[in-house]
Parts: C-alpha cells; sequence; structure tokens
C-alpha cells in the first residue's frame, strides 16, 4: 500500500525512540512493571489507578496523555495478566466518518482507531506477553502506539470527502493537504472503560 510504505520508516524511528536498553523478559503485566517501563521509555507524571476493577497506569509522553491498563487477568483477580491496553484519544470532527477510520485501518493496521461517544478519536495498541515478550519489545509497541496519531493526522490530509450524488460517500486521494492538527484529550474514567469490552474476552493459555 502507498500510504504504509511512504509512512514506515517514521513509524519504525518513533518505535525506535521509544525503545530503551532493557533486558526483562515479562510473562504476565503489572502496574508496577508497566511503570518501570513507562518510565524506561521517557514516560512523566506516571500515575496508577483502578477503574471498574482494572489497573490502568496513566501517564505523559513528549507533553500527551496516555492510559494503559492490564487485560486477560485470572478469572475474578487482577493476577497473571497476559495483556496491556495502550491507549490514547484527540477531540474529533465531523470529517472523521467511519468509512473514514476503516479505510485508515486498511492502510495502516499498525493501531486501533475508534470514534468514542463525545467526538473523542481513541488510538489504541493491545500487547500479549503469553510465552514471555521483552520489556524492549513492549516499549517498541509504545513507539508504534506514539507514531499512530501522526499516521493518522497525515492519511485524514491525504483525503477528500466527496459525494456520488446518491447519498452515500466516496473517498479520493488529495495529496498535499495540510496535515490537520489533533487535540489530545486525557480520557475520563467512563472513556477508558468504553476502549476495551472484555465480557466476551478469552484468556490465551
Amino acid at each position: 500500500m502507498r500510504f504504509i510504505a511512504s509512512f514506515v520508516a517514521p513509524v519504525v524511528a518513533m518505535s525506535l525512540l521509544a525503545a530503551p536498553a532493557m533486558s526483562a523478559t515479562i510473562t504476565t503485566f503489572t502496574p508496577d512493571n508497566v511503570k518501570a517501563i513507562v518510565a524506561a521509555a521517557g514516560g512523566t507524571k506516571i500515575e496508577q489507578k483502578v477503574i471498574d476493577d482494572v489497573d490502568y497506569v496513566m501517564f505523559d509522553y513528549n507533553g500527551l496523555s496516555y492510559a494503559a491498563s492490564t487485560r486477560f487477568c485470572d478469572a475474578g483477580t487482577k493476577k497473571n495478566c497476559a495483556g496491556l491496553m495502550l491507549s490514547i484519544a484527540f477531540q474529533s470532527d465531523s470529517s472523521e466518518t467511519l468509512e473514514l477510520i476503516n479505510t485508515f485501518h486498511q492502510s495502516a493496521p499498525l493501531a486501533t482507531a475508534v470514534k468514542l461517544k463525545g467526538n473523542l478519536i481513541a488510538f489504541g495498541r493491545f500487547v500479549l506477553a503469553t510465552g514471555g515478550i521483552s520489556d524492549v519489545n513492549v516499549a517498541g509497541n509504545l513507539g508504534l502506539l506514539v507514531a499512530a496519531p501522526q499516521l493518522f493526522a497525515k492519511f485524514k490530509g491525504s483525503q477528500v470527502v466527496a459525494s456520488n450524488g446518491v447519498g452515500s460517500t466516496v473517498l479520493l486521494s488529495q495529496p498535499g493537504n495540510a496535515v490537520p492538527e489533533l487535540k489530545n484529550v486525557k480520557m475520563t474514567d467512563n472513556q477508558l472503560g468504553s476502549l476495551f469490552d472484555d465480557t466476551l474476552a478469552v484468556k490465551p493459555k
């Protein structure tokens, strides 16, 4: 795909920037090891909170607000969590249609993009520790999430939504448009909770 080929180098660069020289192997995520990874990767204002019995680590990176939550834990507990959900949100506008977001996913499937209530668009990156994962790898996944909003802004600037005259829309490429600015938003507890519905999730064995 032209879009992903054009921006793969910046994505790799961002992921490398977020990956410090660490060497620990992680088999389960805890607030403590998540905070350690975030701090080593350059995160600031790190705090821990619990929302609906789920552990969250809130932090800033390069002046933007992020959240990480431990997932796929033992049933009815917050122990032996095999998954980590990294997320960030921005104020959106009406031009960010479902079709636009879906097309972005097809072009750059490195992160999830969803539109939430209150005109927010959230980006997420899910990391799985089953079988073991290095903390360098986790930090690299954070780097991919850091790059995602920039890729989306560039993608949005390259698209124009036009009516086809029969009530639906099509996306047309229009290179050279100015890159739209995205305003970072610190998500509320309810917004954080809506990012991941684990009622149907099955913990990997």
